[in-house]
């Protein structure tokens, strides 16, 4: 089965938007942990291997926190 070229775009933007929500979350994390590398603590809060899931989890842990 071949998946359209439609598809495999959006799948990019999806994951291009995941990682930058990720980024963003590791960058506001960071502010809290001087000196600890922004790198160690996105590859800390990732885990699932899918950057659409791990935005996920993200946001549902914002959410908790917020509550």
């Amino acid at each position: 089965m071949k998946i359209s070229k439609n598809v495999r775009e959006k799948f990019a933007q999806a994951k291009a938007e995941a990682d930058a929500f990720i980024d963003k979350r590791a960058a506001e994390l960071a502010k809290l942990a001087p000196g600890v590398p922004v790198g160690v603590i996105r590859n800390t809060i990732i885990g699932h291997g899918c950057a659409c899931l791990d935005a996920m989890k993200i946001a549902d842990e914002i959410e908790r926190e917020n509550a």
